[in-house]
């Protein structure tokens, strides 16, 4: 049975009629919960958001022996820079496990501890993106953590990012 293009399955047709949502308004239009810029400097929704804590500066993954990788990772805070160093593996996911840790060791200068349990590539929508874990302290309570940022061209970026993604809120620096 072939079915016209505007008559919908029958689980389309079950859950039409079981869920019957308003069509929202569109992003930015007037009413909308989304109206104003997106970009927090011209009255959108994200101007009243406090600036970051801590926030990433830049990372670096220098090889130290033929398979042997150190990458150094910068946070910056108001009050200070804090750098973290870990050594690793130079291909592919060892060097962004390095990053991971290195950004693990800068956090701690906060005073918190943070264990990377593991990194990933993974493919997000057709583009690779960065999934780490983390195992976090904070107040003596301890928590599994999750963060994922979009890699583009630059994963090692995104796997500091990710980390902070993963910590940010439980730490309360973001």
């Amino acid at each position: 049975m072939r079915r016209n293009a505007r008559s919908p399955s029958r689980l389309q047709g079950a859950w039409a009629t079981r869920w019957r949502f308003a069509r929202l308004p569109e992003r930015g239009a007037p009413g909308s919960p989304h109206a104003g810029s997106l970009d927090g400097h011209r009255g959108g929704i994200l101007t009243t958001r406090p600036p970051r804590q801590v926030r990433f500066e830049r990372a670096r993954l220098e090889p130290v022996a033929p398979d042997r990788c150190a990458a150094q990772v910068e946070l910056r805070s108001a009050a200070a820079t804090y750098v973290g160093r870990a050594e690793g593996g130079c291909m592919d996911v060892d060097g962004l496990r390095a990053a991971a840790r290195a950004t693990a060791d800068a956090l701690q200068d906060l005073g918190d501890v943070v264990l990377v349990d593991g990194v990933d590539m993974v493919q997000a929508f057709g583009e690779p993106a960065v999934i780490v874990r983390v195992t976090a302290e904070h107040e003596s309570e301890t928590r599994r953590l999750v963060g994922f940022c979009l890699a583009g061209d630059d994963p090692l970026r995104a796997t500091v990012l990710a980390v902070l993604n993963a910590t940010n809120r439980f730490l309360e620096i973001g």
